[in-house]
């Protein structure tokens, strides 16, 4: 086994060791559970697009709420802001970092719900 995880660190990119962290430990939990993860990775984690916008002020106005991030975490950025926004009142700028990876269709999310 040892041997195996050094032939993958040496030969696969380092972007992909944590997902197959996260699938061996996926693939160690019983069946039921395995559909209970892939259910919110996969369909609950999209529910966050069909929330109601929340406007935040024009950048300048007020000190920005900044968010680095990547394609991978778009979703979980989403719901990150959309509960920091609604349970604390603020409506602070928002600011998006890119790492350079967040696509067309991540900008136009971030858009819709923080117009």
């Amino acid at each position: 086994m040892d041997a195996l995880k050094n032939i993958a660190k040496r030969c696969l990119p380092k972007s992909v060791l944590p997902t197959l962290r996260t699938a061996r430990k996926v693939l160690r939990l019983p069946p039921s559970d395995q559909v209970r993860y892939g259910l919110n990775r996969f369909w609950l984690e999209k529910a966050i697009l069909r929330y109601p916008p929340i406007a935040v002020d024009p950048p300048g106005s007020a000190p920005g709420v900044h968010l680095l991030t990547c394609h991978a975490h778009t979703l979980l950025s989403l719901y990150a802001l959309h509960s920091f926004y609604q349970t604390s009142g603020l409506r602070n700028p928002l600011i998006i970092h890119d790492d350079g990876s967040l696509v067309a269709a991540d900008h136009a999310c971030y858009q819709r719900l923080f117009p």
